[in-house]
């Protein structure tokens, strides 16, 4: 271990997931005492709720069942049903009560070679597609939202080849011999994305002409962050 108390060897859900989450399986540098790491009261897991923020007011708790072996690496926590899309927390706690060794060093959860810290995991499950669901058009700018549980990933919404403009070729309609792409390329100045909004806004160097515009975005390429 890197210090006198047991650590976690890997980081079992960090980040985003997009598969079905069944049971968490938490990696231990070395035995613990069974008694507390079999206690369900030694784990805490918070769905975080509309605002993915721990002590929103929208936190509830789901209810764990820990398997441990004596004198194993590793501890299974298995939820009543496969977690749902959202923002969870996980809380390991450290010491008596709690995971700790047999010479009794607490759990030293963020591996900083001292003992006595719980172990804190944040993980988002998204299993859904990301949409759009409003777009606005403020010369000379175009805003795209987006909609997505994790939210979306930054290099994919701001890479200008990820969109096409279509321009109608001054007779509003579209599927006619007179429509014409716009090249973004030159004609953006940039394209920025806000994450606490999910908006991309699409920036021009200059207005666009009067016209009837058609927005794409690629429903390949542009991506969720799972």
């Amino acid at each position: 271990p890197i210090g006198p108390g047991p650590t976690m060897t890997s980081n079992p859900l960090g980040g985003h997931i997009s598969a079905d989450v069944a049971e968490i399986r938490l990696y231990l540098s070395e035995p613990v005492v069974g008694a507390d790491a079999r206690a369900a009261t030694t784990y805490e897991l918070l769905n975080l709720g509309a605002d993915y923020g721990v002590g929103g007011g929208d936190d509830s708790a789901v209810t764990l069942t820990p398997s441990y072996t004596d004198a194993g690496l590793l501890i299974t926590l298995t939820p009543p049903a496969t977690l749902g899309d959202g923002a969870y927390q996980l809380t390991v706690t450290s010491g008596d009560p709690g995971i700790r060794d047999f010479e009794g060093y607490g759990l030293d959860g963020n591996r900083n070679g001292i003992d006595g810290d719980d172990f804190i995991l944040d993980f988002v499950i998204d299993r859904i597609a990301p949409t759009i669901v409003g777009q606005d058009i403020t010369a000379p700018t175009i805003t795209v939202t987006f909609d997505d549980v994790g939210g979306m990933a930054p290099d994919t919404v701001t890479d200008p080849n990820n969109y096409s403009l279509l321009a109608s070729g001054g007779d509003g309609a579209f599927g006619d011999a007179n429509d014409a792409a716009v090249d973004l390329g030159a004609k953006l100045s940039g394209i920025s994305y806000e994450p606490t909004t999910s908006t991309a806004t699409l920036s021009f160097s200059e207005p666009l002409p009067d016209d009837l515009y058609r927005l794409g975005v690629s429903g390949v390429n542009v991506a969720d962050m799972a």
